[in-house]
């Protein structure tokens, strides 16, 4: 017999991971119940892209919810299963551990690795041996260990979610890398659940190039799986929602019984007063955006976030003697080796160019406020957040001419080309002529996440009463 979660033990994530004060509604057998798997973003403190969104999203869901029942939870062998305290209060502290894991290390031994792995032949043990935040490196199998007991006593805890037409199964995270979560999908749409997909993008089919043979060979699995299982796929813009449509188009036949009602929503950007503290190194280096703070290139370090475009421009404005500077901050990619290695060799490094491979959410907000300019060199975006958090800062922005750029900036940013970094050192100089004197751009509110929740609560039960009326 079906049975409804009627406590308030069971808690959801959050921005911030934990709260526990965000219950679940109580069980009402008669209304929809709409279940959000939260497999990927449950276990790891990333709060960066996907998992970014993912947790604002349901930090939100309960404010607009009012006609069905809210469930959180996760895959595990075989069954979606709600999270409980228990649960969230183990991977709270195996977030903690994956943030800066290094910390673990006595400091007399983390010097010795530093100096030890900064020189060849060591210097690529020093990934392994010393992990960026929020990578895992030596203590990946531990940490790997420690989530697989975590999950197995939940299971044995019991209480697994009970598939039937009057459920939503809502699916906003990244599922590429674990495939097993499928033959389930299946199954509970088959018991009539209603399966709902975000997709936040189609790059590993589109471009290639950035993600690597292998990657590109799951997306595609995946990218199956969600047209055959999903009733309704929901992309994060209306660019990927056109990329979308057009791949099923191309690749499915008209009687094959695959997913062709497509949606798209678009994502919050709440930008909150923050209390977290804010280092002397990022305090002193972005003082006042009138003055010579530097530029600011937010986003992963990876190849189709295009930093060596940004850095090819930079070093011409550099070599025509110019002052200004350059900082990126994001984490280390998969395939970013070859930047690193040039970010680590380059004679500015320290003078007028910085990283920040670290920067918590308070010293990145000081930063779109107090930088000279927020720079999106991008190939290729799902959306392209930072547009949306510079412009509500009211910062000078510069992003490169594809479509998703010109939907999310629309005619509020300075659109370079791509061919020649000499255009947007153009643009800059440009800038740098005038910017003391300029009047201050007035802020853009963007949508909110409470916002964002609400459109895409909407579009899902519209859809789910389309398919029953």
């Amino acid at each position: 017999m079906e049975t409804e979660v009627t406590e308030t033990k069971t808690s959801m994530l959050a921005p911030h991971w934990y709260h526990p004060q965000i219950a679940l509604r109580p069980g009402n057998i008669s209304r929809v119940r709409f279940f959000v798997d939260l497999s990927q973003t449950a276990l790891t403190s990333r709060n960066t892209g996907i998992e970014r969104v993912v947790r604002c999203i349901v930090s939100h869901l309960p404010e607009c919810i009012k006609d069905s029942n809210l469930v959180c939870g996760l895959h595990l062998d075989g069954d979606f299963f709600a999270l409980d305290d228990e649960l969230q209060a183990r991977m709270k502290i195996l977030g903690d551990f994956e943030k800066n894991s290094t910390q673990s290390y006595p400091v007399p031994l983390r010097k010795l690795l530093a100096s030890v792995t900064k020189n060849r032949p060591f210097h690529k043990l020093q990934k392994v041996l010393l992990p960026a935040p929020s990578h895992l490196g030596i203590f990946k199998l531990p940490h790997s260990f420690l989530v697989y007991l975590a999950k197995q006593s939940r299971r044995r805890r019991g209480g697994e979610i009970v598939p039937n037409e009057k459920t939503i199964l809502l699916l906003p995270d990244a599922y590429w890398t674990k495939m097993d979560v499928w033959p389930t999908v299946a199954r509970y749409r088959e018991s009539g659940c209603f399966v709902c997909t975000v997709v936040y993008d189609l790059i590993p089919i589109s471009h290639p190039e950035f993600v690597g043979e292998r990657r590109v060979e799951k997306f595609r699995k995946y990218i199956d799986s969600v047209i055959r299982n999903s009733d309704l796929i929901i992309a994060i813009s209306d660019t990927v929602k056109q990329d979308i449509a057009q791949y099923v188009q191309e690749n499915y036949h008209e009687n094959e019984a695959v997913c062709r009602r497509i949606s798209s929503f678009q994502l919050g950007a709440d930008v909150p007063a923050i209390s977290g503290s804010v280092r002397e190194r990022t305090a002193s280096l972005f003082v006042d955006r009138t003055g010579n703070s530097p530029y600011l290139v937010v986003g992963s370090f990876d190849p189709r976030k295009n930093h060596h475009h940004v850095l090819d421009a930079f070093e011409r404005l550099w070599a025509n003697g110019s002052n200004a500077q350059l900082c990126f901050a994001g984490r280390v990619g998969g395939l970013s080796a070859n930047l690193v290695q040039r970010i680590n060799a380059h004679p500015e490094l320290g003078n007028r160019f910085h990283i920040f491979y670290d920067m918590n959410d308070a010293e990145l907000q000081h930063a779109y406020k107090n930088c000279s300019g927020v720079i999106l060199a991008s190939t290729v975006e799902g959306f392209g957040l930072p547009i949306v958090e510079s412009l509500w800062h009211g910062t000078k922005t510069f992003v490169s001419d594809i479509p998703i750029h010109r939907e999310v900036g629309r005619d509020n940013c300075t659109f370079f080309p791509l061919n020649d970094p000499t255009l947007l050192s153009n643009a800059i100089r440009n800038w740098e002529s005038v910017k003391d004197s300029a009047v201050s751009n007035t802020p853009i509110p963007p949508v909110s996440w409470a916002e964002s929740a609400r459109e895409l609560h909407s579009i899902c039960m519209n859809a789910y009463r389309e398919r029953n009326s």
